[in-house]
């Protein structure tokens, strides 16, 4: 995080420290719902489902998105296709009727991997991650006819990733009771027994609450 050169080191030191756990919460609710996702994912597949449409030139383009999540992997998958735009809307509107009509915003089906069979990238690499799309143009057209991506990760990943910041927090808690024990400052590490009221290092009050930050 950049702060801007100048600002007084209490306002410095507390903004990093204030952002740094504001952050690791953040980042530990996430945590959490990883973990809960990744247990039912095993149980069945959440899958949501919405979309929408936009009109550009002579063309009409319907947009359908989709989330999977299931045996341990959560990937998203975008579809978009066009038409005239005089009927494409209502061509669509029969197909859907005749299929059953539109789909719930969510719906829970058997467990599986995540698989939206783009036809790109449907084969997972290693650890389970999936990434492809593809392009349709048409002559006369600056956007695609019909365009489509998908990414799958594995819920391993997400599990580290989140898992860090919280990990990092715990550390710097453990490291700042260590210090408070031996009697040094937890701003900066001086060895503050000699001096038990102030760092004389860095001019941080010591008192029996939180340390307060370094005065200008």
């Amino acid at each position: 995080m950049r702060l801007r050169p100048g600002l007084p080191p209490k306002y410095t030191w507390d903004v990093r420290r204030r952002f740094f756990t504001s952050a690791s919460a953040v980042s530990l609710a996430l945590f959490t719902a990883v973990v809960v996702l990744w247990m039912r994912s095993y149980f069945a597949t959440d899958r949501l489902f919405w979309q929408g449409w936009g009109d550009e030139g002579d063309r009409s383009y319907w947009r359908q998105d989709m989330v999977l999540s299931g045996r341990g992997g959560v990937g998203m998958n975008r579809i978009v296709q066009s038409g005239p735009r005089d009927s494409f809307r209502s061509d669509i509107d029969k197909l859907l009727a005749r299929n059953g009509g539109f789909r719930p915003f969510h719906q829970s089906i058997p467990a599986a991997y995540p698989q939206f069979h783009v036809g790109v990238g449907d084969e997972p690499v290693w650890g389970g991650f999936k990434r492809g799309g593809f392009t349709h143009m048409e002559a006369g057209h600056t956007r695609p006819r019909a365009y489509g991506w998908q990414v799958v990760v594995p819920c391993w990943s997400l599990f580290v990733a989140t898992a860090a910041l919280p990990i990092a927090w715990g550390r710097q808690w453990k490291k700042r009771r260590r210090l408070v024990a031996r009697g040094h400052c937890i701003v900066c590490g001086y060895d503050l027994r000699a001096t038990p009221d102030r760092c004389p290092e860095c001019g941080a009050a010591v008192r029996s609450g939180p340390v307060t930050p370094p005065i200008d």
